[in-house]
C-alpha cells in the first residue's frame, strides 16, 4: 500500500470518527438528548416509567424542547410526569399514547407552542387542565382523547392558533373560557367560538343536555360537535348559518325528534350527521343548500317519510344517504344534479323510485341506489336526455311526465 492510499484511509477513519461522535446520541440517565449549542432537546425516552422527571438543565444547558415522537407510546405503566420550567416547545406526538399517565399535568410558565398530538391519547391524567400565558400555538389534536381532565378549560390571551380536535372526547371538559384580549378566540356559555362569534370551533364533550346554538354564528366548524353523546332533545340551528363543517355533528347519537336546518343554509359538508342514528321524523333539506356531502347523512336511519332534494343542489357527495332505511316513497332528484357519487343512496330499503326532473347527472358514482326497495325502478321525463331504456343504470327506467316535490 503506497503513502497515499495510507493517506486516503486515515482520512477515511477520521471522518468516521467525527460522524460518529456528532451524530451518536447524548445520555442523561433515561433520556436522549440532542445539544443545540445554547439549549437542549430531548430525543428519546428510554426509561420504564414511575416518577418520571424530566430535568431542568443538562451540561449546565436549559432543557428547552421535547422532541417529537420522544416519549410516544413509551408509557404504559402507572407514571407520573413532571416537566422542566425551561421548556418552551412540546414537539409532535411527544407523549402520544402515553396512556400510563395519572395525576395532574402542569404545563409550565414559558411554554409557547404544544405541538400536532402531543398528548393525544394520555387518558390518565386527572384534574383540571391549564394553558399558561404564553401559549401561541396549540397543535392538531394535541389533547384528543384525554378523557381524565374535568373542569373549564382556560384559554390565554396569547393563543393565535389552535388546531382542529384540539381538546376532542375530552369528556370531563364541562366548558371553555377564553381570556377578553384574546385576538382569535371567544366563549359564549361554555362554547368555543371565533373572535367575532360567528364560527362555532368546539362544544366541550363534557357539557351535556339540550343545545342551544348562540346567535349569530354562521358556521359550524369542523368536528365542532363530534361524538359529543350526552345531548338530548331537538337539534334546532338558528337562522343564519350558512355552512355545516365536515363531521360537524358525527356520533352525536343521543339527539332524538326532528332536525330542523335554518333557510340560511347552503353547505352540509361531509360527514356531518353521520350516525346519528336518533333523528325521527321528515328530513327538510333547506332550498338554498348546493351541495350535500359525502356521508353527510350516512346511518341515519331514523328519518322517515319522502326524500327530497332540493332544487338548487348540483352535488350529492358518495353515500350521503348511505343507511337511512326510513325513507320512504318516492325519491326526486332535481334537474340542477349534475353529479351523485357511489353508494348514494346505498341500502335506502324503503325508496321505490328515483324520480329524475331534468337530465341524467353526467358524472354518476357505481352502486348508487344498491339494496332500495323490491321493484325499483327509475322516472325521467319526456325529454330528458343521458338515460337509456328499458334500462339505466342497472334498474328499469321509462318516460313519464314528471313534476316536483310531492308528486
Amino acid at each position: 500500500m503506497n503513502r497515499h492510499s495510507v493517506a486516503l484511509l486515515m482520512t477515511i477513519c477520521v471522518v468516521s470518527l467525527i460522524a460518529f461522535s456528532l451524530f451518536r446520541a447524548s445520555v442523561f440517565g433515561d433520556f436522549e438528548y440532542r445539544d443545540n449549542g445554547t439549549t437542549i432537546t430531548i430525543t428519546r425516552y428510554n426509561g420504564t416509567g414511575g416518577e418520571i422527571i424530566i430535568p431542568e438543565t443538562i451540561d449546565g444547558k436549559p432543557v428547552a424542547e421535547i422532541g417529537s415522537r420522544s416519549f410516544e407510546d413509551k408509557v404504559k405503566t402507572p407514571s407520573t410526569l413532571t416537566l422542566p420550567s425551561t421548556l418552551k416547545d412540546i414537539g409532535d406526538d411527544a407523549f402520544y399514547a402515553c396512556w400510563g399517565f395519572t395525576g395532574s399535568l402542569v404545563i409550565p410558565e414559558g411554554i409557547t407552542t404544544i405541538g400536532s398530538r402531543a398528548f393525544s391519547g394520555c387518558s390518565g391524567f386527572t384534574g383540571e387542565l391549564n394553558i399558561p400565558e404564553g401559549v401561541t400555538t396549540i397543535g392538531k389534536s394535541a389533547f384528543k382523547a384525554c378523557r381524565g381532565f374535568t373542569g373549564a378549560l382556560t384559554l390565554p390571551s396569547t393563543l393565535k392558533e389552535l388546531g382542529d380536535s384540539a381538546f376532542w372526547d375530552c369528556s370531563g371538559l364541562a366548558g371553555f373560557t377564553v381570556e377578553t384580549n384574546n385576538p382569535s378566540y371567544s366563549s359564549v356559555d361554555g362554547l368555543l367560538l371565533s373572535k367575532d362569534g360567528t364560527v362555532l370551533i368546539q362544544w366541550p364533550a363534557g357539557k351535556g343536555g339540550s343545545l342551544a346554538i348562540p346567535e349569530g354564528v354562521t358556521t359550524i366548524g369542523s368536528q365542532a360537535f363530534y361524538y359529543c353523546s350526552g345531548f338530548t332533545g331537538f337539534l334546532v340551528m338558528p337562522e343564519g348559518v350558512t355552512e355545516i363543517g365536515e363531521y360537524a355533528f358525527c356520533g352525536c347519537s343521543g339527539f332524538d325528534g326532528s332536525l330542523s336546518l335554518p333557510s340560511t343554509l347552503t353547505t352540509i359538508g361531509e360527514g356531518a350527521f353521520i350516525g346519528c342514528s336518533g333523528f325521527t321524523g321528515s328530513l327538510v333539506i333547506p332550498e338554498a343548500v348546493t351541495k350535500i356531502g359525502f356521508g353527510a347523512f350516512q346511518d341515519c336511519s331514523g328519518f322517515t317519510g319522502s326524500l327530497v332534494i332540493p332544487g338548487g343542489v348540483t352535488e350529492i357527495g358518495a353515500g350521503a344517504f348511505y343507511g337511512c332505511s326510513g325513507f320512504t316513497g318516492s325519491l326526486v332528484i332535481p334537474e340542477g344534479v349534475t353529479t351523485i357519487s357511489g353508494a348514494a343512496f346505498f341500502g335506502c330499503s324503503g325508496i321505490s323510485k328515483a324520480v329524475f326532473l331534468g337530465n341524467a347527472p353526467t358524472d354518476m358514482g357505481e352502486e348508487v341506489f344498491i339494496d332500495t326497495a323490491k321493484g325499483f325502478f327509475v322516472v325521467c321525463g319526456p325529454e330528458s336526455t343521458g338515460f337509456t331504456f328499458p334500462e339505466w343504470q342497472g334498474y328499469p327506467c321509462k318516460r313519464e311526465t314528471v313534476e316536483g316535490p310531492g308528486m
